[in-house]
């Protein structure tokens, strides 16, 4: 928060993404060609859910919170999406809940196993009493490797200003890693 939350970078979140739903093939289809399209079909295919639930630490007010969220995303294009988060932060004083839209590209015409992405996002914070919220806007880039099968590990950084009344170090870099399953 601006002047009173700094991230913690030395300690890394956690984010299980899970379920990228893709449909089979329609009505018609013949076997042979399901079977083509689902083996070339990826987590980040044009009508593609995901939901994440995320874990994590962070110290702000001179207290250490545990985080905690979910989130949803939907492909409405292949590799990009359109996402939503809100987390808790529990253990510390004030309260704070967080809301988080985002768009993310992830480089899937490459067609390697370790995919590019990129995306940005704007942040609420919801602060408890007696401080103000706080908004901020950022970008993220990094690697997702997937070489088929259910697993997707992803790992990068985010770069987050803070928009909103500001009177020390209103930007931070952190780390972030992830880990998905898909079905």
């Amino acid at each position: 928060m601006p002047g009173v939350m700094r991230r913690n970078d030395s300690k890394l979140a956690a984010a299980l993404l899970a379920a990228a739903l893709v449909g089979g093939p329609g009505p018609g289809s013949s076997t042979a060609h399901a079977q083509d399209e689902e083996s070339e079909s990826t987590p980040w295919d044009q009508g593609s859910i995901g939901l994440s639930i995320v874990l994590a630490s962070q110290d702000a007010f001179g207290d250490s919170y545990i985080v905690v969220g979910a989130g949803v995303g939907y492909y409405f294009l292949p590799g990009l999406e359109v996402g939503l988060q809100g987390v808790q932060w529990f253990g510390g004083d004030p309260s704070v809940t967080v809301v988080s839209p985002e768009l993310r590209y992830v480089a899937v015409p490459l067609g390697w196993p370790l995919l590019p992405y990129v995306g940005g996002f704007y942040t609420h914070y919801f602060i408890g009493d007696p401080f103000a919220d706080a908004d901020s806007v950022g970008t993220r880039l990094g690697l997702m490797y997937h070489q088929g099968g259910g697993l997707i590990v992803g790992v990068g950084a985010a770069f987050e200003r803070f928009v909103s009344e500001c009177s020390d170090d209103c930007s931070t870099i952190y780390p972030e890693i992830s880990v998905g399953f898909t079905f």
